[in-house]
């Protein structure tokens, strides 16, 4: 089913009639607000997607890309190094009777402790959204599990420079980034129900942390005090989104890309049309209205593992929409990510990946962004630096914190900005703080301790 409810006529047809040269996504017509990606000169290199996808080339960006007449990246080789990543991510590195894709092989969270136990090991744990406490809810009453993926080279960062300890992170260089070739993960599982038609997704049996209260407040049993409490059990389930956080030359903030199954939820495009199709977190004919409703603090487990409204054992469901079609931005961006999305897709064709697109991808304006990511840095200071999908969302990892109105990008929250804390101390604003491994990581550390909360919102 297409994830969209329009067709882009000026994209299909410089699609279908240029798609034998353009497999890097060049095309020649040009939206009216034309920017970098469509700059006159330079090349229009990326990826062959017939072909077996290499590893991105992250230490040498835009080379092999699309640049422009001074050999910057446009926005374009953005768009093609996320697809790149996305493919060689999910290429199956294990066998044809036991799959095993790429990301599931990179070490858990966890591993940035030098003594973590299963390293690799990859239990789904995670049902709560960062920022709103709700929880995405499918059509059979299941919750929506996350799990976290780190690779090598941010590992050993990490560890070399001791931010898995708290006194590490109140002590680093404030000026410290993260080298090139750092990547985390987030990955967003759907339990697959007897009667779902899954048709189009990627599935796997995987274990899961049964869902729990504790103290009144739904998260999986892993955070349970004792470790003979960590109940888990053992579900089909498919892959409905994923996040990846990239340093490629050039951009010590990271490249923030977000991906999703085309059938998940309906785009919020025309806002006096209801779509008449059901997909996998939208049931045709509900009003946007309905959609991405905060449950926090309103839920309760039952016995059969169906979430539902506290006093009721009737399970609930999530209407969910994506609030941002490709996450905004300029219309040359929204154009770039549409018309590749549809080479790769078309170039994939039988793939299970042809199912999937690029919802979008942030970054900073500049070939060289070492010194524009610097300590207490926000888009609240400036965001005149950030460019690509300025509203990047994704319907099933960040439900309920879209905002019609407001730019409410990765930015938002993954920036180098001073935590306070309850007990009136605070931890330096520093570079490493783009990402929230390291953050929660600490608050756990110094939670352990004491009891002090992080008293900076952070919205995901």
């Amino acid at each position: 089913m297409n994830f969209r409810k329009r067709t882009r006529l000026l994209t299909w047809v410089c699609i279908l009639a240029l798609f034998p040269i353009m497999q890097s996504c060049s095309g020649s017509a040009e939206p009216d607000d034309a920017d970098d990606g469509y700059t006159s000169g330079g090349s229009n290199e990326g990826p062959n997607w017939n072909e077996p996808i290499t590893e991105p080339d992250y230490a040498n960006f835009p080379e092999g890309y699309s640049v422009d007449n001074r050999d910057s990246a446009t926005n374009q080789a953005f768009h093609q190094i996320s697809w790149q990543y996305f493919l060689w991510l999910t290429e199956n590195v294990g066998t044809e009777a036991a799959p095993e894709l790429r990301f599931e092989t990179l070490f858990n969270d966890a591993s940035i402790h030098p003594d973590a136990e299963a390293p690799k090991s990859h239990i789904l744990g995670g049902i709560v959204q960062a920022g709103s406490n709700s929880i995405l809810i499918d059509d059979n009453g299941r919750a929506v599990y996350t799990t976290m993926m780190i690779n090598d080279i941010y590992r050993d960062f990490v560890q070399k420079n001791n931010l898995y300890t708290a006194e590490g992170m109140e002590t680093v260089d404030p000026n410290l980034d993260f080298p090139k070739g750092s990547m985390s993960l987030k990955a967003a599982w759907k339990i697959v129900g007897e009667d779902d038609d899954m048709t189009g997704y990627y599935t796997k049996e995987a274990e899961l942390y049964t869902v729990v209260d504790v103290d009144g407040q739904l998260t999986t049993s892993d955070n349970l005090p004792a470790s003979e409490d960590h109940a888990k059990i053992t579900e089909t389930v498919a892959l409905v989104g994923l996040h990846i956080a990239v340093v490629v030359k050039g951009h010590p903030e990271f490249l923030w890309i977000t991906f999703e199954n085309n059938n998940n939820a309906p785009s919020y495009i025309d806002k006096t049309i209801t779509p008449d199709e059901d997909m996998t977190f939208f049931n045709k004919g509900t009003q946007f209205t309905q959609c991405n409703r905060s449950n926090a603090g309103a839920l309760q487990v039952n016995a059969d593992q169906t979430l539902s409204l506290i006093g009721s054992t009737k399970p609930l469901t999530t209407e969910a929409l994506r609030i941002h079609e490709f996450g905004g931005g300029k219309e040359s961006n929204v154009f770039n990510i549409d018309s590749i999305n549809t080479v790769v897709q078309t170039a994939q064709k039988g793939s299970i990946w042809s199912n999937y697109h690029e919802v979008g991808a942030v970054w900073f304006d500049s070939d060289e962004s070492m010194g524009m990511i610097h300590p207490d840095w926000s888009p609240t200071v400036t965001d005149t630096i950030i460019t690509g999908s300025l509203t990047l969302s994704s319907a099933v990892i960040e439900t309920f914190t879209q905002d019609d109105f407001d730019a409410n990008s990765c930015f938002a929250c993954h920036n180098t900005s001073q935590i306070d804390l309850s007990s009136g101390s605070s931890l330096q604003g520093s570079n490493v703080l783009t990402s929230h491994i390291l953050l929660q990581n600490y608050l756990d550390e110094i939670k352990a301790e004491d009891e002090i909360v992080v008293r900076t919102k952070r919205n995901k």
